[in-house]
C-alpha cells in the first residue's frame, strides 16, 4: 500500500511513523523543508497519549518531557483564592514536550526508513499530478494552508 501525506507538521510526521510501523509506504509532500528553530514552544500530552506514542509510534527519551503531577488555578481578583486543584496522588496528569524536539525525533527516525520518502512541492500543479498518476491508495492532507 502507498499512502500520500501532504504537509510535514507533527500530525503528519506522527501519522507517517504509525503507517511505516505497519509496513505501509509513505510519500510525504511538503512546501519547504521545515527547519527547526530554537524556540521554546511546547505541547501537552496526556499520560495515556504519551504511553500510546511510546508503545505504538516512537520511543521518547525521558529527558525529552516534563511530567506534570498537579494543576492549580487561582482567582484573578484574589490571587490567594484557589479555584481548582487538579491532581491524583502518585499519578502523572500529562507531560510537556518541546515541539521542536518531538519534530526532530520523528523526522530523523523517518529519514532512516526505506518506506518513507519526503518530496518538496515545487508548484501548485503537483496536486493534479498526484491525482492523475493514481499511484497512491490514499491521499491525506495534513496541511491546513494547503488547497
Amino acid at each position: 500500500m502507498n499512502i500520500c501525506l501532504i504537509g510535514d507538521g507533527l500530525i503528519s510526521l506522527t501519522l507517517a511513523k504509525a503507517l511505516i510501523n505497519n509496513k505501509i509506504k509513505v510519500f510525504m509532500y511538503c512546501k519547504n523543508n521545515k527547519k527547526t528553530s530554537n524556540n521554546n514552544r511546547t505541547i501537552g500530552i496526556t499520560s495515556n497519549n504519551l504511553n500510546f506514542l511510546q508503545e505504538k509510534i516512537i520511543e521518547i527519551k525521558k529527558d525529552f518531557f516534563w511530567e506534570i503531577e498537579q494543576i492549580e488555578i487561582y482567582n484573578e481578583q484574589n490571587k490567594e483564592e484557589k479555584i481548582f486543584n487538579f491532581e491524583e496522588p502518585e499519578k502523572i496528569l500529562f507531560s510537556i514536550v518541546r515541539n521542536n524536539d518531538l519534530y526532530t525525533l520523528l523526522s530523523r527516525n523517518l529519514e532512516k526508513n526505506n518506506n518513507f520518502k519526503k518530496i518538496k512541492i515545487k508548484n501548485k500543479s503537483f496536486y493534479k499530478k498526484i491525482i492523475k498518476n493514481n499511484k497512491y491508495d490514499l491521499i491525506i492532507n495534513c496541511d491546513a494552508s494547503n488547497e
